[in-house]
């Protein structure tokens, strides 16, 4: 199931199906996208993360090109708001809880603005505060992730086991 730009569940029954590749390939095939910093998948929770969704289809809100101020819808006089968002936010909520969901919303954070501002207030999942919110980082590398110690305490607490050292345990 589609989550949002970029954001999919996904088993790896469904992939082996779909692309009559073996496990051993299916491995292999994501761990060179991660290495190239283009995807990355979850195995636990069968989730996988198009890290360059967001950054060529933006979800942004309709802004005036002069000002860079918001639209208002003058029936209503609220903000218009990109359509695909709404929708975007309770695919979103569907996802299993997985790293990649926290890795998301970073990405949303430097590219749709807009979708990772919906997604914290609209969730009770406890993400990351906006840079606007957050002393300014730069923009992450497409490798940049969170650091070893965050990632160990992230599987140490999910009670994660790795097999085989793969995504898939060859």
């Amino acid at each position: 199931m589609r989550a949002s730009e970029g954001l999919f569940e996904v088993s790896v029954g469904h992939i082996r199906v779909d692309t009559n590749l073996t496990n051993v390939e299916i491995d292999q095939a994501f761990t060179e996208l991660s290495a190239a910093g283009l995807a990355e998948y979850d195995i636990d929770n069968e989730v996988a993360l198009d890290r360059t969704a967001l950054k060529t289809n933006p979800l942004r809100n309709p802004r005036d090109k002069e000002t860079g101020e918001r639209i208002v819808d003058e029936g209503t006089g609220k903000p218009k708001v990109d359509k695909r968002i709404p929708n975007a936010i309770k695919l979103f909520a569907q996802i299993p809880e997985s790293l990649l969901k926290h890795k998301f919303v970073v990405l949303a954070d430097f590219f749709s603005p807009d979708l990772a501002d919906a997604i914290r207030k609209d969730s009770t999942y406890a993400y990351p505060p906006s840079p606007s919110e957050a002393p300014r980082k730069p923009l992450p590398s497409p490798m940049e992730g969170p650091s070893r110690e965050e990632q160990s305490r992230y599987e140490e607490n999910r009670g994660r086991k790795e097999i085989g050292g793969s995504f898939l345990g060859s």
